[in-house]
């Protein structure tokens, strides 16, 4: 039983440090690296759900397995665009405080 929560523990470091690692790469000035970890998660997802059409020939658990393993991927781009979302919208309110200013 300790093995089930040691393997939590890990888990949910790996999980919490990937979410920091994601806001860190969303607040960079390239909006690209904030696409990184999604793509990366994307990538997996995709090789281990049609990794299983070697084994076994049915689409229903094939779509079952991908559509699991790409919730990382949606998770990762909600909080990319959110934090984009956040930042265009700083930069626009600095802009307009500036305009006006200059009038």
């Amino acid at each position: 039983m300790s093995n089930f929560f040691v393997f939590i523990f890990f888990s949910l470091i790996i999980f919490g440090g990937s979410i920091l690692l994601q806001i860190f790469l969303s607040k960079q000035k390239s909006k690209w690296l904030g696409l990184v970890l999604p793509a990366i998660h994307l990538i997996f997802a995709f090789i281990g759900s049609f990794g299983l059409m070697i084994y076994d020939g049915q689409i229903l658990p094939i779509l079952i397995v991908f559509f699991i393993l790409s919730i990382p991927v949606v998770i990762l781009l909600l909080i990319h665009f959110a934090i984009r979302g956040k930042m265009n919208g700083s930069h626009k309110d600095e802009l307009d405080k500036m305009n006006i200013q200059d009038l």
